[in-house]
């Protein structure tokens, strides 16, 4: 409990001042209710001026003591809260800029979905990165040996792009074919029999996105320390969500014109 409970106050703050700082100074939006027999929505005004009188250097060292004391929690929590901001700006970015007046309404289900998404992609993306620099530490050794290398820099290059092929060609394909398609389906209520045809029908899609958003950037990621590294991509992670979370579950948003009741929608 003491974990989370200090990761996720330090992640919290640290997306609070990256939102303030990608967002205007006062953003007004509505919050869709759960219950959609409530007509009525909610308007909500963001004041971010006392969040951003906290010290950075405060909040590193916060974010610091955490990571070295609780790793694989706040690296869950710092990609979980991430994975909901990016969601949160997929479903912005969806809206009709045609229309001037048009409130921008944020789906809970759907938000919510993709943070459980990130809170578990966290622990995944932090194990795979211990393990890849395992493997990319061997392959870059035997190479070093079989062509007699003396270069630190050619050491490095070998590492760097072997660990961005293991994860193209190994980490991506396992993780998005078993966590990020089939997690926002169930939570959806999707039958299990179903997620195969999903699984099929999406993961192609998701593997040359992820090639043309993620290649050059992991070039920078696999540069960074390994315990920094999930909170480096999470951050880098805020676009990718918004393209992700659109791709994943693009059948899961719900034409309220069709379904009348209630129904949990995740994307």
């Amino acid at each position: 409990m003491t974990a989370y409970t200090t990761t996720t106050t330090t992640a919290c703050i640290s997306i609070a001042l990256l939102v303030a700082a990608l967002a205007p100074t006062t953003t007004a939006f509505a919050v869709k209710p759960l219950n959609n027999r409530i007509a009525t929505t909610t308007t909500t005004e963001l004041n971010l001026a006392p969040i951003l009188d906290i010290p950075l250097a405060e909040i590193s060292n916060a974010y610091s003591f955490a990571l070295q004391n609780f790793q694989l929690p706040t690296q869950s929590v710092t990609s979980g809260v991430l994975c909901g901001v990016g969601d949160a700006m997929a479903q912005v970015g969806g809206f009709d800029d045609d229309a001037e007046e048009q409130e921008r309404q944020l789906n809970l289900d759907r938000l919510s979905a993709f943070v459980v998404k990130g809170l578990g992609g966290g622990i995944i993306w932090g194990t795979w990165y211990s393990i890849a620099d395992d493997w990319s530490t061997t392959i870059t050794m035997d190479m070093v040996q079989q062509f007699a290398l003396t270069s630190p820099t050619m050491e490095t290059v070998i590492k760097t792009v072997s660990s961005v092929f293991l994860e193209q060609m190994v980490a991506c394909p396992i993780i998005y074919s078993l966590w990020d398609i089939p997690v926002p389906a169930l939570l959806k209520g999707t039958p299990p029999k179903e997620i195969v045809d999903q699984v099929q029908g999406k993961v192609g899609g998701l593997l040359i996105e992820n090639a043309k958003v993620w290649t050059l950037v992991n070039l920078v990621v696999y540069q960074v320390p390994i315990q920094f590294r999930v909170l480096f991509m999470s951050v880098c992670d805020v676009f990718w969500q918004s393209v992700v979370s659109d791709v994943a579950a693009a059948e899961l948003n719900v034409n309220e014109e069709e379904e009348a009741p209630p129904a949990r929608v995740i994307s």
